[in-house]
């Protein structure tokens, strides 16, 4: 029986914090676990803190000169002194990375094979799927913070068991989506605490993957840039969001990368593979006005690496409009395959919505996917049997031809969407904006 009056009072207040809790949220529910004497889950949900603190400035810069051991062969002043190492290994990173992203071509995050995590079913009225125990969890969150603090050897063998680590985190939030620990509010601590830690760990492994995972990440940067200090990499990886005033910031900043890179390549991929991985610190709103750049550009690999990494975060934590904003410039430049892949995340999303089951249909029709396209009609007609108009698509697409309902741009509002791009470029209000190709003729005069 709880007797702890903080404790059933955090209770009361789960159903009210955010699906994914912050660092400083997880601290903070720790210190209550530990006030009522809970100290396994004390420990397990700050050791799941002190992992997303590893990548904040006010943790870095607070780290000891000891945890940032100078690597092998790293130059020093005529004097003995050492140089400012922080600056040096960013450059180093950011020239390699640069020189990945133009070997690499149009980037796509990797998805690798990997060890799923043993979690248990517990029906408590959610059907949901949780950890099975604090102890399996715990072990864990201590196995990753002790390969993200350990040195990197020669080859970089200690960070493998990291990635795998992570990967097999993104493996676990493929196979149980739906875990929500609000749902658990009322449950035991057993259940209670784990599905917290889990859904901590899941965040973790997904808001870092694109530097721990390929094609331009690396357990080596992951470990760089968790060992720098409180400016990251240098201007580029850690702080994009303050230093950069809009979209255009972001775009010279990957641009100072290229030619940072030690070698040659295609100009144009390796900027827009820079752009898609400095987008991982811009705030939402900067977020919004890149995809919008980038679908002016007609950028499909960037595109679809930001809407990748978007939507490999806990469900409850993927932001929809972006995912509709990368569908609309999808279908407004033409893109029925950026557009489907953008659509079938908002189905995940909410599977049992007929309209958007429909939409997705509709993209896939228009793109020339019939096949797909008639088994999503099938599918909606089969629970709205009544449906008229569902019934003419299914017919149109077993006939190979959807003209006449075809998509001719973006849902939503995307003539305030073209009037705020052209906008930005200082363009009048009047110019002609059928389409992004109109847009594309701003930027070339």
């Amino acid at each position: 029986m709880e007797t702890s009056f903080d404790l059933l009072l955090w209770r009361g207040t789960l159903a009210d914090a955010p699906p994914v809790p912050t660092a400083r949220d997880l601290a903070e529910w720790a210190e209550v676990l530990a006030d009522a004497g809970e100290d396994a889950g004390a420990a397990l949900l700050s050791d799941v803190a002190a992992l997303h603190d590893g990548f904040s400035p006010q943790m870095i810069a607070s780290r000891t000169g000891s945890a940032c051991a100078r690597p092998a062969g790293y130059p020093s002043r005529p004097d003995g002194a050492s140089l400012d190492w922080t600056l040096h290994l960013g450059l180093s990173e950011l020239s390699e990375l640069a020189r990945r992203a133009a070997a690499a071509g149009r980037p796509r995050l990797a998805r690798p094979l990997l060890l799923p995590l043993s979690c248990r079913a517990d029906n408590i009225g959610t059907g949901a799927l949780v950890p099975g125990a604090i102890g399996d969890i715990a072990v864990t969150a201590r196995t990753l913070r002790t390969a993200l603090e350990s040195e990197i050897g020669a080859e970089g063998r200690s960070s493998d068991k990291l990635a795998t680590l992570l990967a097999s985190l993104v493996e676990a939030d493929r196979r149980y989506p739906a875990l929500d620990y609000r749902a658990f509010a009322q449950a035991s601590l057993t259940l209670l605490v784990p599905a917290i830690a889990m859904i901590g760990l899941l965040d973790f492994a997904l808001s870092t993957r694109d530097l721990w995972s390929g094609p331009l990440g690396s357990p080596s940067l992951f470990h760089h840039v968790a060992r720098q200090d409180s400016a990251g990499l240098g201007p580029y990886l850690g702080n994009v969001g303050r230093l950069a005033r809009n979209s255009h910031d972001v775009v010279d900043l990957a641009r100072i990368a290229c030619r940072a890179a030690a070698e040659g390549g295609d100009g144009d991929a390796a900027l827009e593979a820079w752009i898609a991985l400095l987008s991982r610190g811009c705030r939402r709103e900067m977020l919004y006005e890149i995809v919008d750049d980038l679908g002016d550009q007609a950028a499909h690999g960037p595109l679809l690496a930001i809407l990748d990494r978007t939507a490999s975060r806990p469900a409850a934590a993927i932001d929809t409009d972006l995912v509709r904003r990368v569908r609309d410039v999808g279908l407004d430049n033409g893109d029925y395959a950026l557009a489907a892949h953008a659509q079938q995340v908002i189905v995940r999303l909410a599977p049992d919505n007929r309209l958007e089951g429909v939409i997705l249909g509709s993209i896939e029709a228009s793109g020339g996917e019939f096949g797909r396209a008639e088994a999503i009609f099938r599918h909606w007609l089969a629970r709205t049997p009544d449906d008229l108009d569902l019934r003419e698509r299914l017919l149109d697409v077993t006939r190979d031809r959807f003209d006449r309902f075809a998509i001719p741009h973006g849902y939503g509002s995307p003539a305030d969407r073209r009037d705020t791009r052209l906008n930005r470029r200082g363009v009048s209000p009047d110019y002609p904006r059928r389409s992004a190709e109109r847009i594309r003729a701003v930027d070339v005069g």
